[in-house]
């Protein structure tokens, strides 16, 4: 369960870095318009 538990762990931090990197790339291409 510790293993299960660790591995969803890292696998939803993985996506919120992915998501918080698209956000500021977003905004990044909107400031740029």
């Amino acid at each position: 369960m510790v293993i299960v538990a660790a591995i969803v762990l890292s696998g939803g931090a993985a996506l919120a870095i992915l998501a918080i990197g698209g956000a500021l790339l977003l905004a990044d291409s909107l400031m740029a318009w």
